[in-house]
């Protein structure tokens, strides 16, 4: 399911979640589920791949963080489709997956003095058109 980012058209029934670290992308597949109750919404997991293989065909790493993005969704009793994408850039993966005006969410630590990564990546989606809601990591499972 390749889209074409700039005539693509978002569908409100479906909540984007982008994978990052283990207990971001836990937190935000735990928002996303109440949300996706919510609205009757489908839950597709992005899982962003960054490499020289960009534009080129399924490699073991794509299949190996399928199914570990899987497994975990399955863990939490969600049904979730995973796409893995790949791009030059985390940015350029997501953006190849999750059409503007679109819902995405972003889990990740937080720091109040200096964004995170996963913080800067909902303010990228964001600036791309896409309406990113980022979920902090609940504070006894981050990690320092």
């Amino acid at each position: 399911m390749n889209i074409d980012p700039v005539h693509a058209v978002a569908q409100p029934n479906v909540l984007y979640i982008v994978a990052t670290t283990a207990t971001g992308t836990e937190a935000a597949l735990r928002v996303a589920s109440a949300l996706a109750k919510q609205r009757r919404a489908r839950l597709i997991l992005v899982v962003p791949l960054v490499g020289p293989r960009a534009g080129s065909g399924p490699s073991s790493s794509m299949n190996w963080s399928g199914v570990q993005y899987q497994r975990m969704a399955h863990r939490l009793n969600q049904r979730v489709d995973v796409i893995v994408s790949v791009g030059s850039s985390v940015i350029d993966a997501l953006r190849q997956h999750i059409p503007r005006c679109a819902h995405a969410i972003v889990g990740g630590r937080h720091r109040w003095w200096w964004p995170q990564r996963e913080e800067r990546v909902a303010v990228a989606l964001r600036r791309s058109g896409r309406r990113a809601l980022f979920v902090p990591e609940p504070p006894h499972l981050t990690k320092s």
